[in-house]
């Protein structure tokens, strides 16, 4: 449980609490990847927009638009390959915005995925086979004026390799802080 004081009615202040279940997360994250990919795969927008925050939304919805006329696609997930797993989970107040606060956990998801691609009622050959994908999925809650909004998908990143952190002291002891890389727009192309 985390606690942070909220002005209420009247300029006093109480004490609130946002109670954090990390057990709660793999559902949420397994569920909104799941909707997520289908939403795309039918290319419904509208429900893209409910379950995805602006950035992996605005990629998707680009995405949809860039299709050809007639072309159909499937996407399926066949098993788990193991249980997810919550590797991070952070949240905190946004400094000098009264009742602002995010939250973000990162859901490692490694499972069999297929997408297959119809044109014209035709299956595109190689299209249906089926891949073995391993995806940290980020999914972000935010608190608006002390209302908790729902989860939604941000997109996905990467692990961080040790090589990765070499690099980044590098960087950062040559004056140069510039990320090595950003994490990555949830795409289907890793499917």
């Amino acid at each position: 449980m985390v606690k942070w004081s909220s002005p209420k009615a009247g300029k006093r202040w109480y004490n609130r609490s946002y109670t954090i279940s990390r057990r709660s997360m793999r559902p949420i994250a397994m569920g909104l990847h799941t909707e997520m990919y289908s939403a795309f795969a039918r290319g419904n927008v509208n429900a893209l927009k409910a379950k995805c925050t602006e950035g992996i939304f605005e990629s998707f919805r680009a995405r949809i638009a860039g299709r050809k006329k007639g072309e159909v696609l499937k996407w399926e997930l066949l098993k788990y390959n193991g249980s997810p797993k919550v590797v991070a989970d952070r949240g905190a107040l946004i400094p000098g915005m009264d009742g602002m606060a995010i939250r973000q956990a990162v859901v490692r998801i490694a499972s069999k995925q297929r997408l297959t691609k119809e044109v014209g009622g035709k299956v595109v050959e190689g299209s249906e086979k089926s891949k073995d994908v391993l995806e940290y999925v980020v999914v972000q809650q935010k608190v608006h004026r002390w209302q908790v909004e729902g989860w939604k998908l941000w997109g996905t990143t990467k692990e961080s390799t040790l090589e990765d952190v070499e690099e980044w002291k590098r960087r950062a002891l040559s004056g140069h802080m510039t990320p090595l890389r950003s994490p990555d727009i949830l795409t289907i192309d890793a499917i």
